[in-house]
């Protein structure tokens, strides 16, 4: 296995760089700038990196909205996690090569393993290291962009973007047809709640991106519309496979237009505590909710002995209706 030391200062603002031209957007080049967020910040809660971007200031309903959203999907809990492993996947439209890369992040140590393809390859995220070109730059890029589309929620309180709350908006029309199912399509033709975050319009593999994010009445985010730089045109995607491991809340399915489709596979959590004995209260529970409600949450895998969440050959979806009705009270 080769280990790599890559510098701590990562970038906060991923874009949807690592999904790569096989989904029509555009990877990194090497040697552009990388914002001064920093990784090893995002995985110890420590928020943006000293030096990092200014951005433009939020609305204080945006940034309060931002803050209650990460906590529904688990932020408080964060601490408590010691390892993270998953494999992200693409497939894009026709005619395009399919993604997949499969991690193991160890939270606790601060690094990240990149177990396929290829050999196995790991990132220090803690050593400081300028000369990030080559494997490690790839491998960083790709983990930047993988790891943020799994835990998205949680980066608008650790990268600190500027979060604008629209208030009521309709669902975008395009995320209906995409949608794997009839409940779903009926769902997302109602409105929603728009919540935008916008990151600095210099620094990071792709400056000035911004993301729409459509939130029911629960307050869970059901789609979004990618803005590359700020711009007026987006591209919209339906976030679904709501699944929980441990305390945290995971989106494993996004669809878009043309039948692009990305999701998680694998997932499997593990905690740095043994979880609770049984008739405790569930580790499961969405700990970081604020919503007072959530130990009547639908259940996700149970842990093992060992404090394992997840089946990294099964999969358990979270009803979606189930989790609005939960979250809604």
């Amino acid at each position: 296995m080769q280990r790599l030391s890559v510098s701590r200062r990562a970038a906060g603002v991923f874009g949807l760089a690592g999904v790569a031209a096989a989904a029509g957007w555009v990877v990194p080049a090497a040697g552009q700038s990388d914002g001064g967020r920093s990784v090893q910040d995002a995985a110890t809660l420590g928020g943006p990196a000293a030096g990092s971007a200014s951005v433009p200031a939020d609305t204080p309903d945006g940034a309060a909205t931002a803050r209650e959203l990460a906590a529904r999907y688990g932020l408080a809990s964060w601490p408590a996690v010691r390892t993270l492993e998953f494999t992200f996947r693409v497939t894009p439209e026709a005619g395009a090569e399919p993604v997949s890369r499969s991690w193991s992040w160890d939270v606790a140590g601060r690094a990240v393993t990149r177990t396929a393809p290829g050999d196995a390859v790991t990132v220090d995220l803690t050593t400081a290291d300028d000369a990030r070109a080559g494997v490690a730059r790839e491998v960083h890029a790709q983990f930047v962009n993988d790891s943020y589309w799994l835990v998205f929620p949680f980066q608008l309180v650790w990268s600190d973007p500027a979060v604008t709350d629209a208030g009521p908006a309709p669902f975008p029309p395009e995320l209906a047809g995409a949608a794997a199912d009839d409940a779903t399509k009926a769902f997302l033709r109602g409105s929603a709640r728009k919540l935008t975050a916008q990151w600095p319009a210099t620094g990071g593999y792709t400056p000035a991106d911004a993301y729409d994010l459509y939130l029911d009445d629960g307050g869970l985010v059901r789609g979004w519309t990618f803005r590359r730089g700020g711009g007026a045109a987006g591209r919209s995607m339906t976030w679904e496979g709501y699944e929980r491991f441990g305390p945290l809340l995971i989106a494993t399915a996004f669809r878009g237009a043309g039948g692009f489709e990305l999701g998680f596979d694998a997932v499997k959590l593990t905690l740095k505590d043994r979880p609770p004995a049984p008739g405790a209260a569930d580790a499961g529970s969405g700990s970081g909710s604020s919503s007072g409600s959530g130990s009547d949450a639908p259940a996700g895998p149970k842990a093992t002995p060992d404090g394992v969440f997840g089946d990294p050959d099964g999969r358990r979806e979270v009803d979606d209706e189930a989790v609005r009705d939960v979250d809604r009270n």
